[in-house]
């Protein structure tokens, strides 16, 4: 602890080093291993950069899923270099009471459905929707177990040990925790790839942030993102049966929004701020 005390903001940097290097390193190995022979010695450096494109989009999930593992690996060394255990460098050892649970798991679905039928009816740039369909739709692809080990297990697990764990817990060091749910929820968004991505990220890292600092756990927020992000699959199954339907999606929205609202209110309830 002492040496986290003296350089918080070494270690957030470091975390988020982790993560790019991490992502960077295996993007390029998927590439070599899945089209490595594509690569021709008369293609233009614009054509490569294409084909590399192509093939890190087709396998995104898989990238996903093998550079969360190799971000765990990360962490744990890096706990081993300070000599504590990967539960309390991370925060993962902290305990929480199974109401909080439910009532997180709650929340990560309602928030599902109200984000993402604002994102869908708010009069954003026609650029900046596409660009979010088109990286958002890499997350499916035609290996759903890859997909929801990636999507709905590993990502929220690594972005909770390293947004509302590690680095939360760096940033309570020097400021006060309500703005350190703000600066984490920032880094956050910036870790995505698309402006409306960055946006609505940030917004759910506010809401991840509050939920850790109000119940001094990780294990509701891990919940409530892998809740989340399962229920992106629910929702696109929604909006293809019901996007034209006015009255149903005005319905879901309100009453996604009032269980969103009474989970939260619940999870305050039911939890102290940490002093």
């Amino acid at each position: 602890m002492k040496e986290t005390r003296k350089n918080p903001f070494f270690l957030i940097v470091l975390c988020m080093l982790l993560m790019l290097l991490s992502q960077t390193v295996v993007s390029f190995a998927v590439v070599f291993l899945n089209g490595g022979a594509l690569f021709q010695e008369g293609m233009t450096m614009e054509q490569a950069d294409a084909l590399m494109l192509d093939i890190m989009l087709a396998h995104q999930t898989e990238i996903l899923l093998i550079s969360g593992f190799v971000t765990l690996v990360g962490l744990w060394l890096m706990a081993k270099a300070r000599k504590r255990t990967f539960g309390e460098f991370t925060g993962i050892a902290r305990p929480t009471r199974m109401p909080i649970v439910v009532l997180a798991l709650a929340a990560g679905v309602a928030l599902s459905f109200w984000a993402s039928i604002a994102v869908n009816s708010l009069p954003w740039p026609e650029a900046m929707v596409e660009s979010y369909v088109e990286s958002s739709s890499t997350l499916t692809t035609d290996k759903p177990v890859i997909d929801f080990l990636a999507v709905v297990l590993m990502a929220p697990l690594v972005e909770e040990l390293l947004f509302r764990g590690v680095i939360y817990d760096a940033l309570c060091l020097v400021v006060p925790a309500g703005f350190a749910v703000v600066f984490q929820a920032m880094l956050f968004g910036s870790t995505h790839n698309t402006l409306l991505w960055m946006l609505y990220s940030g917004l759910i890292g506010c809401v991840l942030g509050y939920v850790r600092k109000r119940s001094d756990s990780l294990w509701p927020c891990i919940v409530m993102h892998s809740a989340f992000n399962g229920s992106s699959y629910l929702f696109t199954w929604f909006a293809e049966r019901y996007s034209e339907d006015t009255a149903t999606v005005t319905f879901v929205f309100l009453a996604s929004a009032f269980v969103l609202l009474l989970s939260l209110y619940g999870i305050s309830f039911r939890t102290a701020p940490k002093e």
